[in-house]
């Protein structure tokens, strides 16, 4: 699975509107991007240093990022599909992503952010698959726009 592949992984569970994404991030004041793509050997999803600008489309004003971060996300319609790409993705790898963010005092963290097309409706992940993920940080972060 490349990064690439990661963008939109369909699964039978969950209806074709249901927007699933788990993610892995390095953030920190220190975090340096392009080093860390290169000793993880991964390209992100997003990635910025502390202080690069960006425009806030809802305040219709730029602003500086206040920390830097480095994350790689998947995409499906499924929390458990999105989190099986992202383990393929960055397991492999798990000892180089430990060792960036500690060369930037930086911290790993795993988000899922589920958002369900009625608005309502929870999801499942296997219990292995959530301590696979744990493995990474010292807590995992749930979203629930709505």
């Amino acid at each position: 699975v490349t990064n690439a592949e990661c963008k939109k992984q369909k699964s039978h569970e969950g209806s074709q509107a249901d927007v699933a994404k788990v993610e892995l991030v390095i953030i920190g004041d220190r975090v340096e991007p392009d080093r860390i793509t290169a000793a993880v050997g991964l390209r992100p999803s997003r990635a910025w240093k502390k202080g690069d600008k960006y425009y806030a489309a809802r305040s219709d004003q730029q602003l500086e990022r206040w920390r830097g971060l480095w994350a790689i996300t998947c995409t499906s319609n499924a929390v458990a599909a999105a989190a099986a790409q992202l383990l393929l993705l960055v397991e492999p790898v798990s000892s180089q992503i430990v060792s960036a963010a500690g060369d930037w005092s930086a911290t790993v963290g795993i988000s899922i952010w589920w958002e369900p097309a009625a608005n309502q409706g929870g999801f499942a992940v296997p219990s292995d698959t959530m301590m696979r993920l744990a493995k990474f940080g010292p807590e995992i972060n749930f979203y629930f726009p709505g």
